[in-house]
């Protein structure tokens, strides 16, 4: 378990190791794998008992991409496991899910989604796992998890949208001073790996 919180000029990295919530600071260019090929990953608890201390600070940044995380469903997404702790309602760690309700209630929250789907599955193909039968299951559980997260955050009674990666306005939903280019979803493949990294 892990958080990356991004800043302009800093990134401020978070994890837990041996019942410890750790903090490092790096530049604001930093790779996701980098770091963890660094070997950081291999010393993070993976069940953590301490993380919600920086839960906090967490809800201080504008975008969070996972809030999963923070409802204490931790583990690989794009993997059937991870889905079914999530039906079957079985985080792995406890949170504060009082206070993590409540600050959810409070922002505006967004379930992506793909509308061209050749684009999407073809994303998967190039950039998730050399065997394309893993890439296409790993599409198909996303797909799922979609769905689950939409019913769990009903069931909370947390408000949220569904965005279109393809059509949607990015500047009205993220309060951008100008449009994004129509193309740029289409610049550069293979992007799985690259948004996997904001998973836990």
């Amino acid at each position: 378990m892990y958080a990356i919180l991004y800043s302009p000029s800093i990134t401020k990295l978070y994890w837990e190791e041996k019942g410890v919530l750790r903090t490092k600071f790096e530049n604001h260019n930093l790779d996701y794998y980098k770091w963890t090929h660094r070997g950081v990953d291999k010393s993070w608890d993976k069940i953590p008992t301490h993380f919600d201390d920086c839960f906090e600070e967490i809800f201080k940044y504008d975008i969070i991409m996972n809030p999963l995380n923070l409802l204490g469903y931790a583990g690989k997404i794009g993997t059937k496991e991870f889905n079914d702790n999530l039906r079957n309602r079985t985080p792995l760690f406890e949170v504060p899910l009082d206070y993590v309700i409540h600050e959810l209630r409070k922002r505006t929250n967004i379930i992506p989604y793909k509308e061209n789907l050749d684009h999407e599955r073809q994303n998967f193909l190039d950039g998730c796992d050399p065997d394309p039968q893993v890439s296409l299951s790993r599409l198909e559980c996303c797909n799922e998890l979609r769905l689950l997260t939409a019913e769990l955050l009903s069931e909370y009674n947390i408000e949220y949208e569904s965005f279109s990666l393809d059509s949607g306005s990015y500047t009205e939903v993220f309060n951008l001073d100008k449009e994004l280019p129509k193309d740029i979803l289409y610049k550069e493949t293979g992007s799985c790996n690259k948004t996997h990294s904001r998973e836990n």
